[in-house]
């Protein structure tokens, strides 16, 4: 039987691997032959192997990271880039074009489920200057200071920056905003007394707030939900007394039983949370859902 060129390529990488079995670039042109077979597992292994061999060579990690998108792998991509940010604290530039990868794989989907609704929110008339949106270069930033918390996110902030970009508002109260608040001049509410600047120390899942009637205009809750502990609907509840609208997104269908907070977590949860208001929109993307309410 007559070998292929494709055959004897690999035969002879193989044979260079076996004498050199840590040898980046092999693994790498491996990584490569096998992905053009079609034999993608083995195209992974090499990829992964040679990664982790030269975990500071930019190219093999964005490589890697196209690879695992292309077969619906990104957690696994999110963890070797991780690595490398913490390695690589300044480089912006590969940074940026993991983030360029991932977009065009984690795409969004709207469900504009109050059109008429939504036409007259997204007015586009903005806000005060005090009220500023976070930016893409500032969240790099935080993605190098706290790589555990904000790698992974930017797909979801994105969505929700831009429909904040979209809405007139001239004040926000934004629960549980960790390092950071997504608005910079946005009020905030948290019940960790060590993070400074925080506007209300107070357990959100805690009602009533110290906040009375209508306040805001705008209020934020992202990743926050499922951490109320069983005060979800009451939460809701002073959110719809203290604001006009909000702006929330919640894990989607996650399959985490060893992490029971954002286990499975379905539509049908969501809605018991937020006393089955109908939404004006929905996104989903990351395996998130992000949904826009108005209050009468």
């Amino acid at each position: 039987m007559q070998v292929t060129d494709l055959e004897k390529k690999t035969s002879n990488l193989l044979q260079v691997l076996a004498r050199e079995p840590e040898n980046n670039s092999v693994h790498e042109q491996l990584g490569k032959v096998y992905w053009d077979a079609g034999d993608h597992g083995r195209a992974i292994e090499h990829l992964t192997a040679a990664c982790e061999l030269c975990p500071d060579k930019a190219g093999t990690l964005l490589n890697l990271t196209l690879r695992l998108n292309q077969l619906g792998m990104m957690n696994r991509g999110r963890a070797h880039f991780r690595e490398y940010i913490k390695r690589n604290p300044g480089d912006r530039e590969t940074q940026r074009r993991w983030h360029e990868i991932n977009d065009r794989f984690d795409k969004a989907t709207v469900e504009l489920i109050q059109p008429d609704v939504a036409e007259k929110l997204f007015t586009g008339k903005g806000r005060p200057e005090n009220l500023r949106l976070m930016t893409f270069e500032e969240y790099l930033e935080l993605e190098v200071a706290i790589p555990q918390y904000y790698i992974g996110r930017w797909q979801y902030y994105r969505q929700i920056l831009d429909l904040l970009s979209r809405l007139t508002f001239n004040s926000v109260l934004e629960l549980g905003p960790y390092h950071k608040p997504i608005i910079t001049g946005a009020d905030t509410m948290d019940f960790n007394s060590k993070l400074p600047g925080i506007t209300y120390y107070h357990n959100g899942a805690q009602v009533p707030w110290p906040i009375s009637g209508k306040v805001y205009d705008l209020f934020i809750g992202m990743q926050v939900w499922e951490h109320l502990k069983g005060g979800q609907r009451d939460t809701f509840g002073e959110v719809m007394r203290t604001s006009k609208m909000a702006l929330l997104s919640f894990p989607l269908n996650w399959n985490c039983p060893e992490n029971p907070v954002h286990h499975h977590i379905t539509r049908e949860q969501i809605a018991c949370w937020t006393l089955e208001t109908t939404p004006v929109l929905t996104i989903t993307v990351s395996a998130r859902l992000i949904a826009l309410y108005l209050f009468s």
